[in-house]
């Protein structure tokens, strides 16, 4: 195993930039799709981080200062959350993989690591859409100077959402009838908590 391989089993955040993107880019990709979603929209949250620490910095008004304070402190659990569940992802995935090529898997441990792909990135996606929220918050507290920067991260943290379900829903039909039944109330749940702030 070399060095690089090591660090993506690791974490992925052990990698510099041109290793994540090299290993992402070719025929057999040691980086999941799920992976660079989520690292995208960690990115997205440091882009509106950058425009709300610099709006803090400007701001004369204390209640807003507070304001932006505490959406900031929730901005970086969020992010730090993502963080964790794009190493995930490549974890369950790496499992599920691993299982296809062992000749004497079990039905049931085949269909358990699939589940587990599939709601990978189910879980993380309610972050993405708290953090889509707390942003939107923001727009109106803002420093002008950097309003572009925010609606840049909150356009990327929107697409990152949507593309994270297009993931999910590629598995779907692999589950069993009640997960997938599962699957599509938690959905028209999310419809229905985000009717209007996935508009673009």
């Amino acid at each position: 195993m070399n060095k690089q391989e090591h660090d993506v089993l690791n974490s992925i955040w052990n990698l510099t930039l041109k290793d994540f993107q090299e290993n992402t880019g070719k025929e057999k990709p040691d980086i999941t799709g799920g992976c660079v979603l989520l690292v995208s929209a960690g990115f997205a949250i440091s882009l509106i981080l950058m425009s709300l620490e610099i709006s803090r910095s400007k701001e004369k008004d204390v209640q807003v200062k507070q304001l932006l304070t505490e959406k900031i402190e929730v901005l970086r659990e969020i992010q730090s959350q993502l963080k964790k569940g794009a190493d995930y992802d490549l974890e369950t995935f790496n499992r599920y993989r691993s299982i296809l090529q062992t000749e004497d898997c079990s039905e049931d441990e085949l269909k358990l690591a699939l589940k587990d792909i599939t709601s990978s990135p189910l879980k993380i996606a309610a972050f993405i859409r708290m953090g889509i929220d707390m942003a939107n918050d923001c727009l109106n507290y803002c420093n002008k100077n950097v309003l572009s920067d925010l609606r840049s991260g909150i356009l990327l943290l929107k697409a990152s959402y949507k593309a994270t379900l297009l993931l999910a829903e590629e598995n779907i039909h692999l589950l069993e009838p009640e997960e997938r039944a599962f699957y599509q109330q938690w959905k028209e749940k999310e419809e229905h908590k985000n009717a209007g702030i996935l508009d673009d």
